[in-house]
């Protein structure tokens, strides 16, 4: 049960520097 739940959160990590990654670059291309 643990073991899920650390997974889990290290899926939340990923699916967090995702949508961070994708914003910033959205930021970018609006100042071009």
């Amino acid at each position: 049960m643990r073991d899920m739940m650390i997974k889990s959160n290290q899926n939340l990590d990923l699916e967090l520097l995702y949508a961070i990654i994708l914003f910033q670059q959205q930021i970018l291309n609006q100042m071009q």
